[in-house]
């Protein structure tokens, strides 16, 4: 991937049916059997997570610049990816953590599974990682994001991580507890200035 962008939270649908076939254990409560390639609607978890470098509109990839190739914003249901993918991405500028609900993303089509999407509980959207920064409904930056992580009990990435680091860490979390997604989301608005 390209070094500014970060492809920790990505990918279509929930993937527990995918982690189950692959033997490594289930990681998120909002999950639905479907395989890791074709069209899935997104969970109904209803919150979906980006963590990236602030103002990074994505690399060609996810800005649809290829040829032949809509633009695609990863997301994950797991806030604690997207806190991990925004630690990663601390190394290259601010990390911050984009908070979409499903109305935010009223209208957006879900695109295929990427590698990784299992333990980074992901979602890809056909929209640009601009476009999805601006619909977002909450963005905070890593500080914030790593507070509200601690103050709702779950796990918080180590302060520094390189991609594979990042990997590793997502795949020792344990499974995201009933409604702590939307905990999360609590914490961040009354910790927001």
């Amino acid at each position: 991937g390209n070094a500014g962008e970060v492809l920790g939270v990505a990918a279509k649908g929930a993937y527990k049916g995918a982690k189950d076939a692959l033997g490594t254990g289930v990681k998120t409560a909002e999950a639905s059997a479907v395989p890791v390639t074709g069209a899935v609607e997104p969970p109904q978890s209803g919150l979906f997570f980006r963590g990236t470098t602030e103002g990074y509109p994505g690399s060609r990839v996810h800005q649809g610049l290829l040829e032949g190739q809509g633009p695609v914003t990863p997301s994950s249901i797991d806030p604690r990816s997207a806190v991990a993918s925004a630690t990663e991405a601390s190394r290259y500028g601010k990390g911050v953590v984009h908070i979409a609900t499903r109305d935010d993303l009223e209208g957006v089509a879900v695109e295929a599974a990427n590698y990784g999407a299992a333990e980074e509980a992901a979602v890809n959207w056909a929209i640009t990682p601009t476009e999805f920064a601006e619909r977002a409904s909450a963005s905070v930056d890593l500080a914030t994001a790593r507070s509200a992580l601690e103050a709702v009990g779950l796990e918080t990435p180590p302060f520094s991580l390189t991609p594979p680091e990042r990997g590793a860490w997502l795949m020792d979390l344990s499974k995201l507890p009933e409604g702590a997604a939307r905990r999360f989301l609590d914490e961040v608005r009354r910790a927001a200035p």
